[in-house]
């Protein structure tokens, strides 16, 4: 109401709003002007009725898009929270796919210079068992890193997908689509 004990209802207005940010406030007063309706709304009122106007009908509809007004509110706050994660995810698999790289680049090299000591031992006719074999082991080490980061990579590529369309309100699920490794096809 515009007229109440303890200050008017434009007063009251937005500490009420702030305590119940979802409830949705329709301000009724005797008092109507169109100032007081731009001021009411201004401060967070949803509607504002005269109370010498008010009929069954306009309080049922009021009360009606008050409903509506919350419910759509609620729709865009979860669909607001989906965006969120599915801008994290986005960062995520970006940020993997730089790290992917990064460590792409020094594994490269390392192979390179590996495969070059390997040729000087063959060059150099050395016949140690020992070094041999470490050389075998940093190949397979080396081979084992370059397979994970590849597979890192993959991961990097996979993108969600809408699963099952819903309708506003319900809640949908996603699925992962990734890449088969033998057929090249995707799995679910």
């Amino acid at each position: 109401d515009y007229l109440m004990s303890g200050g008017t209802g434009l007063e009251w207005l937005p500490r009420i709003v702030a305590r119940f940010p979802d409830i949705p406030v329709i301000m009724v007063t005797g008092m109507g002007s169109e100032q007081v309706a731009v001021d009411a709304m201004k401060r967070g009122a949803m509607d504002y009725l005269v109370k010498g106007q008010l009929s069954r009908e306009m309080l049922h509809r009021t009360f009606l898009n008050a409903q509506k007004t919350r419910e759509l509110k609620t729709i865009i706050a979860q669909q607001n929270e989906k965006l969120m994660q599915a801008e994290r995810q986005r960062v995520m698999m970006e940020s993997f796919g730089a790290v992917c790289h990064h460590f792409s680049q020094p594994l490269t090299v390392l192979g390179f210079f590996l495969e070059m000591v390997a040729k000087r031992v063959v060059i150099d006719h050395l016949q140690d068992p020992e070094l041999t074999q470490m050389l075998v082991e940093c190949d397979q080490a080396l081979k084992k890193l370059n397979h994970l980061v590849q597979q890192l990579q993959e991961i990097h590529e996979y993108r969600t997908e809408p699963y099952l369309k819903s309708e506003a309100g319900a809640s949908g699920m996603n699925i992962i689509r990734m890449p088969d490794e033998e057929s090249g096809g995707a799995t679910e």
